[in-house]
């Protein structure tokens, strides 16, 4: 049995999460938003099983490093974005195979860095916004939306619908960084030298 001296990590995961957790720039703690938001791929198994349905979540954030801060203060508001793709998106199984879809549905999780803001793209193969509901703003799209803008536009965060029927729906989730502070809080390929 291989053992490991004091601080070293037993296990990929544990290696994944100290890594991770170790980064820093000038200083400060930085965490990988991929392995941060990685939880998510079970919780949205776990929410679609319960609800009677199949989904997955694929992750793009792997450039991106920010402080735990942020990762904070997007979690509630994405998994709120979650939890209503799956309610209110992703079709029960046989509704999939009748709409000439797999049976499982896809979610997907983006993270970017573009003009000083933190940016996540939450996306589903789902049925989709009615025309005239996305028409009214996001806010029209009920609690679990209104919900997650009400988690992020005290720190001047804003949630857009970026796309609806007839196939699936993307809900973009934009959190400006402090002016300034952006080298030291959030490294990503776009500020990587």
């Amino acid at each position: 049995m291989p053992t490991t001296s004091a601080g070293e990590a037993d296990t990929p995961r544990e290696r994944r999460s100290t890594t991770a957790a170790a980064r820093t720039d000038a200083g400060a703690r930085l965490w990988s938003v991929a392995d941060a938001l990685d939880h998510l791929r079970g919780f949205v198994a776990d929410l679609a099983g319960f609800n009677g349905r199949s989904a997955a979540l694929t992750i793009d954030a792997s450039p991106v490093l920010v402080t735990p801060d942020l990762i904070s203060a997007a979690v509630p508001a994405l998994v709120q974005l979650l939890r209503n793709a799956i309610a209110h998106g992703i079709e029960a199984p046989m509704d999939r195979l009748m709409a000439g879809k797999p049976l499982t549905g896809a979610l997907s999780l983006t993270a970017t860095l573009a003009g000083g803001a933190l940016r996540f793209v939450v996306s589903d193969d789902g049925r989709g916004v009615d025309p005239k509901v996305a028409a009214a703003g996001p806010e029209a799209l009920g609690r679990g939306i209104a919900d997650a803008i009400g988690r992020v536009a005290p720190l001047g965060g804003r949630i857009a619908m970026l796309s609806g029927m007839p196939r699936g729906a993307a809900f973009a989730l934009t959190l400006p960084l402090p002016a300034g502070k952006s080298r030291e809080r959030v490294r990503g390929a776009s500020s990587r030298e």
